[in-house]
């Protein structure tokens, strides 16, 4: 209990809002090591989904697509090193915003 209050004091002070603590869910990375995608993040749309827009991305991006937009996403790469790149991708769908992020490379 003294934890939580500390917590969202914490938040409160940094001008965050405590509940968007949960804002992003936790998807996981591809199955197998290697060059591919990792830590998917969602909001607003199922884990699965999220996966496979990451899946989606990384083909295309390996097959030479300069700007894929998997399943209706609008992307935004972000290179963070020679063969390592933050992705983050946004939709509106029946109102809703989904959101994906994920890192992918070697």
């Amino acid at each position: 209990m003294a934890a939580t209050l500390l917590l969202a004091a914490a938040f409160a002070l940094a001008g965050v809002d405590s509940s968007s603590a949960a804002y992003w869910h936790e998807c996981g990375s591809q199955p197998n090591p290697g060059a591919g995608w990792y830590d998917v993040k969602a909001h607003g749309i199922r884990c699965g989904k999220a996966r496979r827009v990451a899946r989606l991305y990384t083909a295309e991006i390996f097959a030479g697509y300069q700007d894929p937009s998997p399943d209706g996403f609008a992307c935004e790469r972000n290179r963070v090193g020679s063969e390592l790149a933050r992705v983050a991708c946004r939709r509106v769908e029946d109102g809703r915003v989904q959101k994906v992020r994920f890192t992918y490379g070697a």
